[in-house]
């Protein structure tokens, strides 16, 4: 006999849309899919001499399909 099972796993987060630019001191929004309360985001600056990661930025706040994330000014 064969029993139908329900999958726990879930999927991966993905974005559909970032903010093209973001000034220090600004909060922005991303917005997705799939995030959760441990959601962060790696932020990356372009620098003249490379980019540098100011990172991981912790969400101020989170929903499944959005965080609102403040940068440091």
């Amino acid at each position: 006999m064969l029993a139908a099972s329900q999958s726990t796993a879930s999927a991966a987060p993905s974005i559909t849309s970032i903010p093209a630019v973001v000034f220090a001191g600004d909060v922005f929004v991303i917005d997705g899919n799939g995030f959760t309360n441990g959601s962060v985001v790696n932020f990356f600056v372009a620098t003249a001499s490379g980019a540098i990661n100011v990172g991981p930025l912790i969400p101020s706040n989170r929903t499944a399909t959005q965080l609102t994330v403040p940068i440091p000014g």
